[in-house]
Parts: structure tokens; sequence; C-alpha cells
């Protein structure tokens, strides 16, 4: 694994710890990894392909039996020769559609991950960067839905003890996306420790997301 191109941030909230840090998220030892795919969860490239690379080719008979699945949904697998339990297979792109992949969809899919992680009785998950590899969102505005997501989630009653995203520099992945990500994550951190409520810390966030809405409208017309 190449060096870390920074230092592991982690906040508490609730009662719960977020944590993000470079690593490869095939290695980590969680029930839960998410996968980043498109609506036929074919895994060739970024994380869903390191996935079957380490998992093994079970976990892509078991996606195909279940494909193709609606823009934002998940397919749940096995993990194969991974120590994880689970892959929730998020599908995150469509091809013939590439403008449906927006914020509002990264951020409906990292809650659907939550909620079935936690219905299902698991007690930690690993995400990517979802959707900043092949289907090209923005790293700022990936992190800022997923952020949102997961901070409100962890605040209510929940058995979800871990979240971990996991940052990586694949091969073909354009070498600003992981440290922008990295930027925009860092700042929420910094945020929830200068505000006195995590209320308050998801107001501002949630500020920032209506006017990354408002770009990404714009930036289609």
């Amino acid at each position: 694994m190449p060096e870390a191109q920074f230092p592991s941030l982690e906040c508490v909230i609730g009662n719960s710890t977020l944590r993000v840090e470079y690593c490869d998220i095939t290695t980590l030892n969680v029930d839960v990894i998410a996968s980043s795919d498109d609506i036929n969860l074919s895994m060739l490239s970024g994380v869903s392909a390191a996935l079957l690379q380490a998992g093994g080719d079970a976990l892509r008979r078991e996606a195909q039996a279940q494909s193709p699945i609606t823009l934002g949904n998940i397919a749940i697998t096995t993990a194969g020769q991974l120590t994880a339990k689970k892959i929730f297979h998020a599908a995150v792109v469509d091809f013939m559609s590439w403008e449906l992949t927006t914020i509002d969809l990264i951020r409906s899919v990292t809650k659907k991950c939550l909620v079935v992680c936690n219905e299902l009785g698991f007690e930690s998950i690993a995400f990517p960067a979802l959707a900043t590899g092949v289907a090209r969102l923005s790293p700022e505005h990936c992190a800022v839905a997923m952020m949102l997501e997961i901070a409100a989630y962890l605040s209510q009653i929940t058995d979800i003890k871990l979240v971990v995203i996991a940052l990586y520099a694949r091969n073909k992945l354009p070498g600003d996306i992981i440290p922008r990500f990295y930027s925009q994550v860092s700042e929420f951190i910094e945020l929830t420790q200068r505000l006195e409520s995590m209320t308050a810390a998801l107001e501002s966030l949630e500020q920032v997301y209506r006017q990354l809405k408002l770009d990404e409208a714009a930036s289609w017309n």
C-alpha cells in the first residue's frame, strides 16, 4: 500500500465513531463494505474492481444475479474472501444518463447503506468516496453529501459503532480527487469541534449543500 497522503481523522458522533483514513478499503476489518458501481453491477473499475480482485469471482456472480438494479439502490452480496461480512453494491451511475449522478443521489445512497446496515444488525461499515471515479462527481460535492447523511444518521439512536471513509489513490483516478475529498471532510470535522453542537454543524453544512446543488444545476444548463 502506498504511503498515506494525509493523517487519519476521527470524531465521535452520538455513540459512534467516524473515521477518515488513507487505506485500501478491501483490507478493512469491518462488517460491511459499500461499493460504488453502475446499475449493471459490472465491477469493472475503481473500488468495485478492487473488491472483485480481492474477494474473488463469487462476488461478481452474486452481484450479476441481482442486476440490473435501479439507480440509487443497493445489491447485497457476501464478501467472498474478504474479512468483511457483506458487500453493499451501490448503483451510483447509469452510463446512459450521466446527469442523474447528483449529490442528492449520493446522499440517498449513503443513508440507505447506513439504514440497511443497522437493520441487518451490523455494527461497522466502510465507504469509499462514492461516484468520484468513473461517475465523475465532484469530490467536494460527494464529501458534503456523504458527511451530511453520516453525521445526521449517527446523531440518532443506532447500533452502528463505526463508520470508516476509506480514501485510496487507485489507478486511473485523477491525482487531485482524494486530496480534495479529504480537504472537504477535514473542514467539516474541524467545524464540529468549533461549534457547540452537532445540530449547528449540520445546519452549516446544509447551507453549503444547498449552494452546491445550485452550482450543480447550473452546470447542466
